[in-house]
């Protein structure tokens, strides 16, 4: 870290699901690879658009940095949050292209977990943490290509989101409002009509917004059959 004057730096990892090691998507990507490369500008690129995962356990910090940086009390996805607040400060962050980390991805019991995607509560949480990095997107005025990228998983989480909500029903009136709000208010972007967000997403959208009652319905059954599949999936590993 003093050798090299750095705030961060990224280090590679490997994740282990399906009882195999496998490389993250970045690894696979010749393009991100030549940018983790090129330096400092670049990996930030990456970062603040979540290319690179906004973890804690795949980075190594200078301990000036955690002076004045606080995890938010009582949220889910606590991780985002606080990068977002790193990355509001502009450290100076270096690559090292060695793994030093393999994430177990097959905990049943995690937030990324299948099963914890469909919990309505963190899912809020992740919405709000990336509706906050597109704020701080904005007002850097990046590039509207990094824009895009955030607004295309806000608008996509904050359609999952309504969608599972409906099933389990546990976000307060407000919270569910804030969900319609976002995405009435980013469909008038110019920006919205740019990115490819997909044909269903874009109904379901315009549905959230115009005919939520009717959105909610299909959401009701789509959470119940995937929660069934879990349930039969669970059932079949169980036995073997």
């Amino acid at each position: 870290m003093i050798a090299i004057q750095a705030d961060i730096i990224v280090f590679d990892h490997c994740e282990i699901k399906n009882e195999r090691i496998d490389e993250p998507l970045y690894k696979k990507n010749d393009i991100m690879q030549k940018m983790l490369i090129s330096g400092n500008e670049s990996i930030y690129n990456l970062l603040i658009a979540d290319e690179i995962p906004n973890s804690m356990w795949n980075k190594l910090y200078k301990s000036e940095l955690w002076k004045k940086l606080r995890f938010p009390e009582g949220k889910i996805y606590e991780d985002f949050f606080i990068w977002t607040d790193i990355l509001r400060n502009k450290p100076k962050i270096e690559y090292l292209p060695e793994t030093l980390y393999y994430y177990n991805r097959e905990n049943p019991n995690s937030i990324t977990s299948p099963l914890g995607k469909l919990e309505s509560g963190s899912r809020y949480d992740y919405f709000l943490a990336c509706k906050e990095r597109l704020n701080l997107i904005n007002c850097l005025n990046l590039s509207d290509v990094i824009k895009g990228k955030m607004l295309f998983k806000c608008i996509d989480e904050a359609v999952e989101t309504f969608l599972v909500n409906s099933g389990e029903n546990k976000l307060i009136y407000e919270e569910k409002m804030e969900l319609v709000k976002f995405i009435r208010h980013e469909r008038t972007n110019p920006l919205y009509r740019k990115i490819d967000i997909g044909t269903k997403r874009s109904i379901l959208a315009w549905g959230i917004v115009h005919i939520p009652k009717i959105i909610g319905v299909w959401g009701r059954h789509r959470y119940k059959r995937k929660m069934n599949k879990l349930k039969t999936c669970t059932a079949e590993t169980t036995v073997r």
